[in-house]
């Protein structure tokens, strides 16, 4: 239950995130050339992607009803932030003796999200306006799509080791400040490194 009330708030995070992300987006349709040219079709097209129904929004709504609204997401964003950050829960993870938290929350869903685009990659090399398109309708956020970089995918293609695991622990690692060797010790404190577990990358 604990559980599974945190994932509700981090829901509620995200999804308030991603409305203020959609108003952004919308204010920037509307401030975009008026007229049917390719600029502003691709642009109804990300954000078509990103956000279904938001241009159903953006059609029936005014400029200035937009705008209150993503003013009042944007003010409760805030608070809930802010309430947090006063807490004493993100402070905990501070603490050296919990400093392996961070990463590994942080591990099975990138992990998760590199053997997604492993199996989209396989098929051949696609071209960065199909690895876009991919990207926009099945990609994790929380790695935009400027993540991806050419060497990046090519290392997911072709990993070292065969293994896109040690891709998945070099990246969280590092974004935490610790190396990927440490990351292992931390999780798996009895295993060699020559034993690791093969079905790592599938369980």
């Amino acid at each position: 239950m604990l559980a599974e009330r945190a994932r509700q708030l981090g829901y509620l995070l995200v999804g308030l995130a991603d409305l203020s992300d959609k108003y952004a987006a919308l204010a920037e349709l509307g401030a975009g050339e008026p007229g049917r040219t390719t600029a502003r079709r691709d642009a109804m097209r990300r954000v078509a992607a990103r956000f279904p129904a938001a241009l159903r929004e953006f059609d029936q709504t005014h400029a200035e009803e937009r705008e209150r609204r993503a003013k009042e997401i944007d003010e409760t964003i805030s608070a809930l932030v802010a309430d947090l950050e006063r807490g004493s829960g993100l402070s905990r993870l501070d603490d050296p003796a919990r400093a392996w938290i961070r990463p590994t929350a942080e591990l099975h869903a990138y992990l998760r999200e590199v053997l997604k685009v492993k199996r989209f990659v396989a098929g051949g090399s696609p071209t960065d306006a199909e690895f876009a398109a991919w990207h926009a309708e099945a990609g994790d956020p929380r790695w935009p799509l400027e993540h991806w970089t050419r060497e990046r995918l090519a290392q997911v293609a072709s990993p070292p080791r065969g293994r896109v695991t040690d891709l998945a622990y070099e990246e969280v690692a590092t974004r935490h400040g610790m190396d990927a060797a440490r990351l292992r010790r931390e999780l798996y404190p009895h295993l060699e490194p020559e034993n690791e577990p093969e079905n790592e990358e599938e369980g």
